[in-house]
């Protein structure tokens, strides 16, 4: 298949990461020290809620840390859908999904089956790739919602 500026040759897969239901976590779930672990699909998305106290936030690919405490809709772990959007700079600048992973030369094939973690419309982060400006830690947040991203265990 043809992807923008190059010819990709792959055996075809199925779509593991399509998400047939949503994964609902209700907001104020969790408290300090709560932990939970989500498989969907092959990826495994491991959630805590954890005290901060102005610790530097570690930089990992697979780590993602959030102001518990500024999200305001229940988190959804689920595949794209029609009007989603992710913040996408400090000053609050959002793109539509759609336009981004255009922007970004994403394969289309990709874009049915990536993971999100959105609150509403809002996409928090996409599972493996970007995180949204929305909810960063900083010297006022108490709460931190780490979420680890992970292939989840062959049984």
């Amino acid at each position: 298949c043809a992807e923008y500026d190059r010819l990709i040759l792959k055996k075809e897969r199925r779509a593991s990461n399509r998400a047939t239901d949503e994964v609902r976590m209700p907001l104020g779930a969790m408290s300090i020290g709560d932990s939970c672990e989500l498989d969907v699909g092959d990826v495994t998305f491991s959630i805590a809620v954890k005290a901060y106290n102005g610790e530097d936030i570690p930089q990992k690919n697979y780590a993602y840390w959030f102001d518990y405490d500024k999200i305001s809709n229940d988190l959804v772990i689920r595949n794209r859908q029609s009007g989603d959007f992710i913040t996408i700079d400090r000053e609050g600048h959002r793109s539509k999904l759609q336009d981004y992973c255009i922007n970004e030369k994403l394969p289309r094939a990709e874009r049915d089956t990536m993971l999100l973690l959105c609150a509403g419309s809002e996409v928090l982060m996409i599972a493996g790739g970007r995180r949204s400006e929305t909810a960063l830690v900083d010297g006022d947040t108490r709460r931190i919602l780490e979420v680890a991203v992970g292939a989840a265990a062959e049984e």
